[in-house]
């Protein structure tokens, strides 16, 4: 069974990372982090700090596409109104005119992400927030692809994920490139009062993920699957709580820490070192799958650069398609990201994100990764074809 996570990392690099909760040493210094970055314990951390340091006005509406739920809580946290923009599936862009049509005289930000690898055209957004003088929050969690993309230089702040299942993953962290050098020392004033994370959370967060890389190996995932099967338990819904982090009712007290020493060492060198080459066979991994299936069936198939992070078709027929998928050795997974979009606040029904909502509805993500055989990854496109009304 091939799994539907991998995790983006190497036993060497665990062992680097579990080698320093012991003695952490001194980070060595990265392309990637430069004079406008800060070091964070992870996205949501890091947004949370922004937000705290900005202290926007109580009821400002912040514009805001597709994202996982912990930014719109986040914000209402702050006083803050999320207000949902749309995109373009085929694109995965945010439209100015999606922008513009959300505008109101209590907007004050635009948070807008990158999805499933690829990377939006941030022109329209810059040119929307200069016209009507909005903070723009780049959210790039899911866009790394090494040292030299670090979002549009005009946004005002870009983040960066390295969290479980993403790129370069370091089991956690991230990195946040701040334009306005008085708000970045803020910023890093505030962080400075928190808790600093226990070096024994993170081993034991290490030594957690370290198992389940063991597991996600094709031999020992299949057993697992199996096991959970014959249990009665819903495999899909297990798997996908597993790369979860920050769950729970004491969500903001768990992201109001400074990242350890050891986590700040294991990202340095994975920064460091991260060969470029990964990335790019991904891509052409992606590639190939995409050419094998009908003109429509990716989301985000038109993006202007794509990498395809994770795999995600348009299908009316996951139920029939899944259990397949499955048999066939391939564990596809629907809605098996915690992406959506958000609904319209009270008075603004026309800002609903109407073709988001649409494709999210009808998504199922495939495991198409550079390991896989190409022949295996035209065997999992002929499976999805078949399944495609003719």
């Amino acid at each position: 069974m091939i799994a539907r996570k991998r995790l983006d990392i190497g036993w060497r690099d665990l062992a680097l990372g579990l080698g320093a909760c012991l003695w952490a040493g001194k980070p060595r210094g990265n392309a990637f982090c430069d004079s406008e970055s800060l070091v964070c314990l992870s996205i949501r951390s890091g947004f949370d700090l922004l937000l705290a340091t900005l202290a926007l006005p109580a009821g400002s509406e912040v514009l805001i596409s597709v994202t996982i739920p912990a930014m719109p809580r986040i914000l209402a946290e702050h006083g803050l109104t999320p207000v949902p923009v749309d995109l373009d599936p085929a694109t995965l862009s945010v439209t100015a005119e999606a922008l513009r049509k959300a505008v109101t005289p209590r907007t004050k930000a635009i948070l807008v992400a990158h999805l499933f690898g690829s990377q939006m055209d941030m022109e329209p957004v810059l040119a929307v927030a200069r016209e009507n003088h909005l903070f723009v929050i780049e959210d790039c969690a899911q866009a790394f692809t090494g040292p030299t993309f670090k979002g549009h230089p005009e946004s005002d702040v870009r983040m960066f994920s390295f969290g479980p299942i993403k790129t370069a993953t370091t089991i956690g962290g991230a990195v946040l490139f701040i334009r306005d050098a008085a708000l970045r020392a803020k910023i890093q004033e505030r962080q400075a009062t928190y808790p600093r994370q226990s070096r024994f959370s993170y081993f034991r967060r290490l030594w957690v993920f370290s198992i389940f890389k063991l597991v996600l190996a094709p031999g020992p995932y299949a057993v697992v699957i199996g096991l959970l099967r014959r249990s009665g338990q819903n495999h899909d819904e297990v798997v996908t709580s597993m790369g979860q982090s920050f769950t729970g009712a004491d969500f903001f007290v768990k992201i109001r820490h400074q990242p350890c020493v050891a986590l700040r060492r294991l990202l340095d060198h994975r920064l460091r070192t991260y060969p470029a080459s990964r990335v790019e066979d991904r891509a052409a991994a992606g590639r190939q799958v995409l050419a094998a299936l009908p003109e429509g069936t990716v989301l985000g198939e038109k993006a202007p650069v794509h990498t395809f992070w994770v795999f995600p078709i348009l299908t009316d027929a996951r139920e029939k398609l899944l259990p397949r998928l499955w048999a066939a050795g391939f564990d596809a997974a629907s809605g098996a990201t915690s992406l959506s979009a958000i609904e319209p606040p009270p008075g603004l029904p026309e800002t609903r994100a109407t073709a988001a909502e649409a494709a999210l509805s009808r998504v199922l993500y495939l495991p198409v990764y550079a390991v896989i055989p190409p022949p295996e990854r035209q065997r999992l496109a002929e499976i999805v074809r078949a399944s495609l009304p003719q």
